[in-house]
């Protein structure tokens, strides 16, 4: 559970809590979600901000939704990230689809004047995706143009990211619609 280190002893001179959470992170990439934990939670002890994103996806692939939840709350009270947009997220990792698109779908209006250019960027991108994740390619399309036109108002259009990522998407739900038409299908349900 997330908290384990939580009565570790004092900080050591030698512990970087950035080098904890770059080592609690490539442990996390590995599988190694007990010493990715352990890593990550002595990290945030040490008052690292950034070790408290990746504990809630441990708390995801732990299947543990409690502590997922304490960790993202945590880390959006430290790094005040737009806690809709990022909770649409957590909620599309733990795969509730239709929550996150509902969620992602509110905010999407407001998102221009509430958030970063990034956020701005990424909202319509995750719709596309919550989109094609349920099978509503069709539907995926306009959001996914939308994302794209917004790279360059963003300052991203240098990222390679920013920019592959939507155009992967918007092939993806261009090719389930054709698809979809060619079985017969409307292409939403």
């Amino acid at each position: 559970a997330v908290g384990a280190c939580a009565n570790a002893a004092a900080p050591r001179p030698a512990e970087d809590p950035k080098a904890l959470v770059d080592k609690g992170t490539a442990l996390f990439e590995q599988g190694k979600l007990d010493e990715a934990e352990h890593a990550l939670q002595r990290a945030a002890d040490l008052g690292n901000p950034d070790a408290w994103g990746t504990l809630a996806y441990v708390g995801v692939y732990r299947g543990d939704e409690a502590a997922m939840w304490k960790a993202f709350d945590r880390s959006n009270d430290l790094i005040g990230k737009n806690r809709d947009l990022s909770r649409a997220w957590m909620l599309f990792a733990l795969g509730k689809l239709d929550e996150a698109l509902a969620l992602e779908t509110a905010e999407v209006e407001t998102t221009r004047k509430d958030v970063d250019a990034q956020d701005w960027f990424k909202a319509p991108m995750l719709e596309g995706g919550l989109l094609i994740e349920l099978g509503r390619y069709r539907d995926a399309i306009a959001p996914l143009e939308l994302s794209l036109q917004r790279v360059p108002e963003a300052g991203l259009a240098e990222h390679p990211y920013f920019r592959t990522v939507p155009v992967a998407l918007l092939a993806w739900a261009r090719a389930g619609a054709r698809d979809a038409a060619a079985d017969g299908a409307a292409g939403t349900f």
